[in-house]
């Protein structure tokens, strides 16, 4: 009976190290990217005057530039920021109007920079702020020129307010054979002391 206790205790422990050296090279395999769109970098002026930003031990940064790097801290992918051909303006008044009319208008923002091996990733970050409760239009852009077939989409935000309405929903329309996860939004001025909520968020 003792021996048979111990062929189980040992059957156990081997099934166990298997499922965790699975786990282990899995994880291993992944490769992922952080994309984040931030009109302070996309800006006719200065970041230090743009409308998006808060200021870190002096220095200026774009709020959705900031919460990337929190994020990038714990999950160590490459980054790749979104510009647009178009700038807008570093007032946030201007660019609140100028996003409403991008909506209204079907406008879809013309990207200016390209990722060049997305075949590369599987797990694909993707930030930005809300405007209006939704994505900036540039997003749909985004979304419009890659194919994330087969790929995890995790999107976060910053916003003045809260969460928009049915991003998560829209993101899956646009990319219906991705898998999108859970978003995070984190208030503007709480980025700074977004560190328990981002480590919340990934371990779901």
């Amino acid at each position: 009976m003792e021996i048979l206790k111990r062929q189980i205790i040992a059957f156990i422990l081997m099934i166990s190290i298997i499922c965790m050296s699975v786990f282990y090279f899995t994880y291993q395999k992944d490769e992922v990217l952080i994309v984040y769109f931030s009109p302070g970098e996309n800006s006719k002026v200065d970041i230090a005057s743009s409308c998006s930003v808060t200021q870190i031990n002096d220095k200026n940064i774009g709020t959705i530039r900031y919460l990337t790097d929190k994020i990038n801290t714990f999950v160590k992918g490459d980054v790749f920021p979104i510009k647009t051909s178009e700038k807008y303006s570093g007032n946030i008044n201007k660019v609140v109007e100028k996003a409403k009319k991008e909506q209204e208008k079907n406008v879809y923002p013309v990207i200016s920079n390209k990722i060049d091996n997305l075949d590369k990733y599987n797990i694909i970050f993707v930030g930005y702020p809300i405007w209006w409760s939704d994505m900036p239009q540039v997003m749909y852009s985004f979304f419009d020129e890659y194919d994330f077939s087969e790929k995890v989409i995790i999107p976060y935000s910053t916003s003045k307010s809260g969460r928009g309405a049915q991003i998560e929903s829209k993101i899956k329309e646009l990319e219906p054979n991705a898998t999108v996860k859970p978003s995070l939004n984190i208030l503007s001025n709480h980025v700074k002391d977004s560190d328990d909520a981002i480590q919340k968020w990934l371990k779901k």
